[in-house]
């Protein structure tokens, strides 16, 4: 039997000869505090999957993202968001030649970094959840998945 899950978030690995974009949330009292993640959040209501994630990627990095081809990724599905509700969340990705970025508050830094340093960082949930599906060849996506 085939089953439907609504989609609550988006995320958008960004590319830059051969480095992905990762952010380090602030210190607050929010999940993943201090942790390195992907660029990306929730839908709003009535919101395109594509106007979710240029809108995080502006809110979150400054950047208005310009023309490129979104190349979907991965989904990931975390069984114990509630009680309820699966948490859906679309995972897509790009090559962006360079950008100026520009952090709001609710990240202290960002790095350009090889896939391989991913086992260097502590890692949000999200990105913990991706980073077996990541290759450090050319093609960032392991083509096993």
């Amino acid at each position: 039997m085939s089953m439907f899950y609504k989609i609550h978030g988006v995320r958008i690995i960004i590319r830059n000869k051969n480095k992905i974009l990762v952010l380090k949330r602030a210190d607050s009292d929010k999940s993943d505090s201090n942790l390195w993640d992907i660029p990306g959040g929730k839908i709003e209501q009535g919101e395109s999957i594509d106007d979710a994630i240029k809108r995080e990627v502006l809110e979150e990095i400054g950047v208005a993202m310009p023309p490129v081809i979104l190349k979907d990724l991965h989904g990931l599905i975390f069984e114990d968001f509630d009680d309820v509700n699966k948490l859906v969340i679309a995972v897509f990705f790009c090559d962006i030649p360079s950008i100026n970025i520009h952090l709001n508050p609710e990240h202290s830094e960002y790095e350009w970094i090889d896939v391989k340093e991913l086992t260097e960082r502590k890692l949000g949930r999200i990105l913990r959840s991706l980073q077996p599906f990541l290759s450090p060849q050319d093609d960032i996506v392991d083509k096993t998945f």
